[in-house]
């Protein structure tokens, strides 16, 4: 990959760790938002991508290494197969969060020769991109590679997973409870009802409600509970309900997962999740198709 005629963009969202000045001791352009609420999954992606100039678009986070043979193994699929829009490969991650062993226990990603849509790390080509309108939503705080992959099967294209290492992943090593702060501090959950809004009426809406199925499962949840304690008062089957209801779907958990450590911090994650949606829903809306405001930092 040596050889490559690459361009390297940084996109710093106002970080205050100091990732700008490491940043300028190398061969990189740096683009910064301009605009705090652009402070985004989607918006920030975005604005790498409105900021290249190349045929393939390579979307990597800031906490992942690029392993060495990933481009020369993705690139030569472009030219075999002028309906292929982007190519990703299998995730190593280093991290001993809570949240990234739960992924890590789920096993290595299915590769396949087509799959609805890639998370982490994949290489697009930006033709396709173009067609789409857009590399990833600027409105959702999470969720901006599956919403992707939606735009480019509605097109026509394809998305292809590999069996081989793409990236190594170094996610937070936050406890749990702290990195529950963090994701309602920073909206990122919020992606659930933003997603839910832009996909409202489009052909593929029941399918956007895929990674949010648990959220919506708990405002469901949510609901049933409350109708319940409004019947109360009259009746002894709802006060007998009432008392054991709230109470299933833990218990279901913890079931599930072995581990009333793990089955708590999954149950914590679907009531926040459950009120971001609602907010996400809520949420100030921008056009997709226009430009994130940014400050260039290094041409």
């Amino acid at each position: 990959t040596a050889s490559l005629d690459a361009e390297i963009i940084v996109v710093d969202s106002q970080s205050t760790d100091g990732s700008v000045d490491i940043a300028r001791h190398h061969p990189v352009r740096i683009v910064q938002i301009a605009k705090a609420e652009d402070r985004r999954c989607g918006a920030i992606a975005q604005l790498g991508y409105q900021s290249a100039r190349g045929r393939f678009v390579l979307l990597i986070d800031g906490d992942m290494e690029l392993m060495p043979d990933f481009l020369d193994t993705a690139l030569p699929l472009f030219a075999a197969d002028d309906r292929l829009a982007g190519v990703g490969g299998q995730l190593i991650e280093l991290s001993e969060g809570l949240e990234f062993r739960e992924r890590a226990a789920r096993g290595r990603r299915i590769p396949g020769k087509t799959v609805p849509h890639i998370t982490g790390c994949a290489l697009y080509r930006a033709a396709a991109i173009r067609q789409s309108g857009y590399l990833t939503n600027r409105n959702l705080h999470c969720f901006e590679e599956f919403e992707l992959g939606l735009r480019l099967r509605r097109d026509g294209w394809r998305l292809q997973l590999l069996d081989v290492d793409c990236v190594r992943h170094h996610g937070h090593r936050d406890p749990p409870t702290r990195l529950l702060l963090r994701r309602w501090r920073t909206r990122f959950l919020h992606g659930h009802g933003e997603l839910l809004r832009d996909a409202f009426r489009r052909p593929d809406f029941v399918r956007a409600t895929a990674p949010c199925r648990i959220a919506i499962l708990t405002v469901l949840w949510w609901v049933s509970t409350g109708t319940v304690a409004a019947l109360a008062p009259n009746s002894p089957f709802a006060l007998a309900a009432l008392a054991v209801f709230p109470l299933l779907p833990f218990a279901v958990l913890v079931a599930r997962k072995r581990s009333i450590g793990r089955a708590a911090y999954a149950f914590a994650m679907a009531q926040l999740s459950a009120a971001s949606l609602i907010r996400g829903l809520l949420a100030h809306r921008f056009e997709p198709t226009e430009a994130v405001p940014a400050i260039v930092l290094k041409a």
